[in-house]
């Protein structure tokens, strides 16, 4: 996707491009016009005249150290801007004060359109530059690369430049760039001084990471004043701010502090660890003291091992998974190295990190068949999307483990077989195999998540007032670590949405997705995200829907996690064409595609995405084979509607299509809704489907589905059940009664911005009968008939979408010929398709 700085620079003719150094800005310039031709004003010397008119006259000119710009020549390139072809980029570097003062205030006395101010690469402009280099880059791999630069422009450079130059991502490398200017940098504080306390004091930042100045001054041995921390930043080695109120020192980015660490002579990096292993928590003091350690150390291995198991029980799996990593490095014995590494994969995917798992995976892969590397290789598969594989790992396992002699190993193998089951949406199974994970593990983490959700089994199994009981109870357990109540929450949020309360389950699911900052999971927050995105679509909250399903696709990108993503995507792709922006809805249902062939709970979403983006694409052919593959499962059709609304919508496109019978066998194969609100989805598309030959009695269908609704915060699904009501009273000649009905739901697709379903209401209540002239003669019927005939539509296909007969299209056809005068379909697109 292009990044929206670029599409920012293109919209104008006259733009500036600024950054500190000028390298970004010119980065962004040379993805916006890459055959631009490029003009480089130099401190001592300006472009002459006959070299300043070749550019201009190329149309395109990017001008290299704009800043440095006289007057007279900040002029003439405003004047080719302002010339009909003319487009003028001015990349500017901010450290540098400018010569002229045209370039003071955006440069608005030169009329410049915009000013394009970068900070940070965006992980969209980190992807562009990739590509720009003829990297390959996977958007997950972009946003590592991001993270580990924190965005900043030298550092983002330096590691695609060191990439492009391999061939490959390294995500531990320290680029050459990058350790030469902070090998330079530390060499420089400590040049003329005393003592090297400066740098010091950088290697004891790079060393603890976030810290209090006090801190830093402990481990470095001096006092950290203010005029220290203000030297190492002016040289890029440490970054000062404050966070809820604290003040704090850390790298400026991931890879800086790397470089500062790889620039430190072996034996100072162990006195420092050594040094920070006084100053922090008891986890801290342990992680330090590891990499204070230079060889192997098995009763350090053990206390880590112990403290790993102390955070897994309070769900923080994170934190476990890199104290287990740890102590993987310091085991003597290689089969007890063997089981800590395999611990720390299968705590890193708990954590719904699977990057850093994927990171060890290999390691672990290598390694000779067992239960517990198997459970973590299947527990990968599960958040990879990768369901045979997943399915093939954990059966195995299964088979291969005592659950007498290991209960603890055989409840973590249940708890994973029941998270397959809960995205394969196999309720029963999700019952009973978080039940033997409780029986089998006691009070162990494994036990404890699948009290927390094996609610979700009974939801699953169709009973979703016992589901509610279930997840309630885990919440009311006393002294529940804060990672069990974001899975109970979660829970709580995602049945109460099934049950046709979305304002309850806002509330819960708002909660559950900030469990991950104080030890809850990534994987956890991300249906949290989803599902808190899909509430806020029905609640109408449709701004708040797109920010939750970018949040969630954010952390999807950025942990690797495929499972819950098509969820994210289907809320933002439906969003988007209700609003008439095809591109965005399209861009979304690719998104959702690449889990179309995973799980069932990745399928489903991506199905309605990829319905919704062709909908609004006006492809009706493509909307209804999106379906396809889910009417042919019998798993995907045995869901309940209320959790996995896809079925009315299925047979709402089969109709737009004309396939009326298959549209009938998929009805009557829709299970039975406990809810209201999916009662009301599936009674007004079964309602369609039941005028085709009994108009009464569709229209009574829907109004039954309206008034099961009345009074529910659900305005987009209010709105087009009134669209659905008033189409079929304007074809059984009620107008009257069809225009009321019409009028509410254009009023409601307004007030969600939903233009493109707003302009439908308009068009079916006749409010945009052209302009005056024989195109105003028409009634509303006929003039929906004509534009869609004048856009080169069938007869068939204009029966289809106005759900009118042939016979009646054809009808309404031969009196607009003689009210508009024309005799063929050719002769009304050629007279009257722009007036529509």
């Amino acid at each position: 996707m292009e990044p929206v700085s670029v599409a920012r620079i293109r919209q104008c003719r006259l733009v500036v491009v600024a950054d500190q150094t000028g390298a970004g800005a010119r980065e962004l310039a040379a993805l916006a016009y890459p055959d631009a031709a490029t003009v480089q004003v130099l401190d001592w010397d300006e472009p002459g005249e006959a070299a300043l008119a070749a550019a201009l006259a190329s149309g395109t000119v990017v001008v290299l150290d704009a800043q440095r710009g006289s007057d007279a020549l900040l002029r003439r390139l405003a004047e080719g801007a302002h010339r009909a072809d003319g487009i003028v980029v001015l990349v500017r570097r901010m450290a540098e004060a400018p010569r002229s003062p045209l370039l003071a205030d955006g440069g608005a006395a030169l009329g410049v359109q915009h000013v394009e101010a970068v900070d940070r690469f965006t992980a969209d402009e980190v992807l562009a530059l990739a590509s720009a280099r003829g990297l390959d880059l996977p958007r997950t791999d972009a946003i590592r690369l991001r993270e580990r630069a924190a965005g900043l422009v030298p550092q983002c450079l330096a590691l695609l430049d060191d990439a492009a130059r391999t061939g490959r991502l390294d995500a531990h490398a320290v680029p050459a760039r990058e350790a030469f200017r902070v090998a330079d940098a530390l060499r420089e504080v400590a040049a003329g001084r005393a003592t090297e306390s400066d740098a010091t004091v950088a290697r004891a930042v790079a060393v603890l990471g976030r810290c209090t100045e006090l801190q830093a001054g402990a481990v470095a041995g001096c006092v950290v004043s203010v005029d220290l921390v203000d030297r190492l930043a002016r040289r890029g080695l440490v970054w000062f701010g404050r966070i809820g109120g604290v003040a704090y020192l850390a790298p400026p980015a991931p890879v800086t502090g790397d470089a500062i660490v790889a620039a430190t002579s072996a034996g100072e990096r162990r006195y420092l660890h050594a040094r920070a292993a006084t100053v922090g928590d008891r986890h801290a003091r342990l992680t330090h003291l590891a990499l204070a350690t230079g060889g192997p150390d098995p009763e350090l291995a053990s206390e880590l091992a112990f403290d790993a198991e102390d955070l897994a029980r309070s769900g923080e799996w994170g934190a476990a998974a890199r104290q287990w990593e740890l102590a993987s490095g310091l085991a003597s014995e290689r089969e007890r190295a063997r089981d800590l590494l395999t611990a720390a994969v299968d705590a890193f995917a708990g954590a719904g990190d699977l990057v850093a798992a994927a990171d060890l995976a290999p390691r672990v892969e290598a390694m000779d068949a067992s239960p517990q590397r198997d459970g973590a290789l299947g527990y990968v598969a599960i958040q990879s999307g990768r369901p045979d594989e997943a399915a093939s790992r954990l059966r195995g396992a299964w088979r291969a483990v005592n659950p007498r002699h290991d209960p603890v190993h055989a409840a973590a193998l249940c708890h994973r077989i029941a998270l397959d089951a809960l995205a394969r949406w196999e309720g029963a199974a999700l019952v009973e195999w978080a039940q033997r994970a409780i029986d089998l593990g006691g009070d162990a983490p494994p036990a404890v998540e699948a009290r927390a959700f094996i609610g979700l089994g009974y939801a699953a199994s169709g009973d979703p007032e016992a589901a509610l009981e279930s997840v309630e109870s885990a919440l009311r357990e006393t002294d529940r670590p804060v990672a069990v109540e974001q899975r109970a929450l979660l829970g709580v949020g995602w049945i109460e949405l099934g049950m046709g309360h979305p304002e309850r389950a806002r509330h819960a699911l708002a909660r559950a997705r900030e469990g991950r900052g104080s030890g809850g999971s990534h994987r956890v927050s991300l249906w949290a995200y989803g599902w808190l995105a899909r509430a806020q679509f029905e609640l109408g909250e449709w701004d708040d829907a797109l920010a939750s399903a970018e949040a969630a696709i954010d952390l999807a990108d950025r942990t690797g996690i495929s499972l819950c993503a098509p969820l994210a995507h289907w809320t933002a792709a439906e969003v988007h064409a209700y609003r008439g922006d095809t591109v965005a809805a399209r861009r979304h249902a690719e998104g959702a595609r690449r889990g179309a062939e995973g799980y069932l709970s990745q399928r489903i979403p991506a199905a309605c995405a990829e319905a919704a983006a062709a909908e609004a694409a006006g492809e009706r052919e493509h909307s209804a084979a999106a379906f396809e593959a889910l009417v042919r499962d019998p798993a995907a059709l045995a869901v309940s509607p209320d959790f996995w609304p896809w079925h009315h919508q299925a047979v709402r496109q089969l109709l737009v299509i004309g396939h009326v019978d298959a549209a009938r066998d998929l009805a009557a194969h829709i299970p039975e809704c406990r809810s209201s609100v999916g009662a009301a989805r599936v009674a007004a598309a079964t309602g369609m489907l039941t005028a085709v030959a009994d108009p009464d009695g569709g229209i009574a269908a829907v109004e039954v589905a309206l008034a099961d609704i009345a009074g529910l915060p659900l305005p987009a699904l209010r709105s087009r059940l009134q669209l659905d009501l008033g189409m079929l009273l304007r074809r059984a000649g009620r107008r009257r009664d069809a225009d009321v009905q019409l009028s509410s739901a254009r009023a409601g697709f307004e007030s969600l911005d939903a233009r493109a379903f707003g302009d439908r209401s308009a068009r079916e209540l006749g409010e945009q009968a052209g302009p005056a002239g024989r195109l105003g003669e028409l009634t509303p019927h006929e003039w929906n008939v004509a534009r869609l005939v004048a856009a080169g539509r069938t007869n068939r296909e204009v029966a289809q979408e106005l759900y009118l007969s042939p016979k009646t299209v054809q009808f309404h056809l031969t009196r607009i010929y003689g009210k508009l005068g024309v005799r063929t379909r050719g002769e009304l697109a050629a007279r009257y398709a722009q007036s529509f």
